[in-house]
């Protein structure tokens, strides 16, 4: 497990030092410190103590074994690793110990001056270089942060006006953290008063490197009390929430009076979400929705591209826990090949595959994640069903549960009827054979497929749909009323659920001022978000990516909310994403007898 880049200032009076130093060269330092084996029967982890001292005496820390039980009095650390080739020894059970500059600093200001501090911290109490015990502690580090007595989170050492910002946050009342709604002119006529050095300071305190780190979803999302600590100045996290919540209620008041001379808000949704998880988490009805935490963190760091699955494996359900399992010994492709099938089969459903990206990484550019040896990493372009959680997603997924990240709430598409998925992956496990059949063709592609959607192109494929399929549509609805239907998908929110049935409004409004014309503009702008307009050679109407091209196959596959595109090659087929496709979004497609095949997926 290792930690995204964080280069950190000069404290070198505080411990020795190494600068140079490759990453080869950390490896072999480290190993002169021997690990003794955990004894996995026992359930044991280890737990670092460090000895009580002034900061201006070097870092002595002890490491022993504990079983894990309930009272435990250790605190968990979450931190960013920093920069692995700026490096800095400490002291480890009377030896030398080499660690990352920035786990030293953070040890530094935790360690204090009348008593010891029992702490886990992954880089010390994980023995790195034992791939078989990395698997297997990852795989605990849930239970190791829920069991903890407090998380600490550091966020690095005093700079950017951090202390100002910190006594700025512990200033607000903590009741702006509550979850209930209150009147929002309740609310403001109690605000406190953030000046703009304040409000600065806290937007560089929330763009610091540890809020954008994949594994900070689960470590900071627990039960356990949480700190927030920069420098020598430490806040409660709800602290923080408090904070957020009144500057995020106090700029949208702003926005509404039209008054846009406030801050930015951006870094904050970072703080809202973690919040939101938090108390989703402390819910045992709730069903973890594990694809929305993976789409939902895409654009997180991770120095090892596998730990954007492995980092968020623990906080899904039991199934779905299986799938995504840390295992240090394969590969990235290997990793996101193997838990794409596997998931498929746990949650039967092909969900998974809407989350698949149209862009390619080129294999040369894995490189750059430096951190793993060269034989881990892909020497040739993932498998097209295979998701890339490295890049970005063009288009949002269809497929949907009436609430929203839900997975124990009904499905919004029914394609494929109550058909669960025929799936296999191959032994070179690039492969994968799925049961289905081709349902239609894509014929024709609206004007200005490819590009941004726009009203004035709406209005040209509204022609067009009605100039190619006459004004009755193959459903026998009109094709105007089965047009505005297929721009939003047929979707909407309703009362916090997802529901069917939508429309769009028409003409398209040209301004969202209205509540009705904000939900609609929303809507297709979701549905058509690198995506484009289509028509079928049987006369449907759809949405689809803005890779496809005429002749592609309409799909209907074992186990899929949606319709799917695949295209030909050879013996093989190509995924080119789910599609909506109005008409058959219910089951239809499935009423009349089928030739069912095994497609392989490549």
């Amino acid at each position: 497990m290792r930690r995204p880049r964080f280069v950190l200032p000069n404290l070198g009076f505080f411990f020795t030092r190494s600068r140079s130093k490759s990453l080869q060269s950390v490896r072999m330092a480290k190993s002169s410190f021997k690990y003794t084996k955990l004894k996995s029967e026992l359930q044991e982890v280890r737990i670092l103590s460090i000895m009580n001292g002034c900061q201006s005496v070097e870092i002595e820390c002890t490491l022993e074994h504990i079983h894990l039980v309930g009272g435990s009095n250790y605190k968990a650390l979450s931190y960013t690793w920093g920069n692995p080739s700026d490096t800095s020894y400490i002291k480890l059970n009377n030896q030398p110990f080499l660690v990352t500059a920035s786990l030293a600093i953070a040890l530094q200001h935790l360690r204090k001056e009348t008593e010891v501090v029992e702490l886990w911290v992954d880089a010390i109490c994980i023995n790195q270089q034992d791939t078989d015990e990395k698997s297997v502690q990852v795989r605990r580090m849930k239970e190791i942060y829920e069991k903890a007595k407090e998380i600490i989170v550091w966020l690095g050492p005093e700079s950017d006006d951090s202390r100002y910002a910190m006594n700025a946050i512990n200033s607000i009342d903590r009741r702006w953290a509550k979850r209930t709604s209150q009147p929002v002119m309740e609310r403001f006529l109690a605000a406190p008063k953030l000046d703009k050095r304040a409000l600065w300071a806290i937007n560089q305190l929330l763009c610091r490197p540890w809020w954008r780190r994949v594994w900070i979803i689960q470590e900071a999302t627990c039960d356990s009390a949480t700190y927030i600590k920069c420098g020598n100045d430490q806040i409660e996290f709800i602290a923080v929430v408090a904070t957020v919540n009144f500057i995020t209620q106090h700029t949208l008041e702003r926005a509404l009076r039209k008054d846009f001379n406030s801050p930015d808000i951006t870094p904050f949704h970072r703080v809202i979400a973690l919040d939101k998880l938090k108390l989703n988490r402390s819910r045992s009805e709730y069903c973890m929705n594990f694809l929305s935490l993976l789409e939902d963190s895409r654009m997180c760091d991770a120095s090892d591209p596998r730990d954007k699955v492995f980092a968020l494996s623990g906080l899904a359900t039991d199934a779905q826990r299986e799938a995504g399992n840390p295992d240090y010994s394969i590969s990235v492709d290997v990793a996101y090949s193997g838990f794409t099938n596997t998931l498929i089969i746990s949650e039967q459903n092909l969900n998974i595959l809407g989350h698949c990206q149209a862009a390619v990484r080129d294999p040369k550019s894995w490189s750059s994640f430096k951190l793993l040896p060269s034989t881990l990493l892909p020497k040739q372009p993932l498998p097209s069903w295979t998701p890339d959680w490295t890049m970005n997603l063009e288009a949002t997924p269809f497929m949907k549960y009436e609430i929203p990240n839900d997975i124990c709430s009904n499905k919004v598409y029914k394609t494929s009827g109550d058909y669960p998925p025929s799936v296999q992956l191959s032994e070179c496990l690039r492969t994968l054979f799925v049961r289905g059949c081709t349902f239609d063709v894509i014929s024709k592609l609206g004007e200005d497929f490819t590009r941004l959607f726009r009203p004035l192109t709406a209005r040209l494929w509204h022609s067009w749909a009605e100039q190619e399929l006459g004004s009755t549509y193959i459903t026998k609805e009109t094709t105007h009323e089965a047009f505005l239907h297929t721009l939003t998908a047929d979707i909407r929110p309703k009362n916090g659920r997802c529901v069917r049935g939508s429309t769009a409004l028409w003409p398209i409004p040209k301004t969202s001022e209205k509540e009705d014309s904000f939900v609609s503009n929303s809507m297709i702008k979701q549905a058509f978000n690198s995506r484009g307009f289509f028509i079928s050679a049987q006369g449907y109407m759809g949405v689809a990516r803005f890779d496809v091209i005429k002749g592609d196959q309409i799909c209907i596959l074992h186990g899929g909310q949606t319709p799917f595109i695949l295209r030909q090659e050879g013996q093989y087929h190509l995924f080119k994403g789910e599609c909506y496709l109005h008409g058959i979004m219910d089951g239809e497609g499935m009423r009349y007898p089928r030739v069912w095949q095994d497609f392989a997926l490549h």
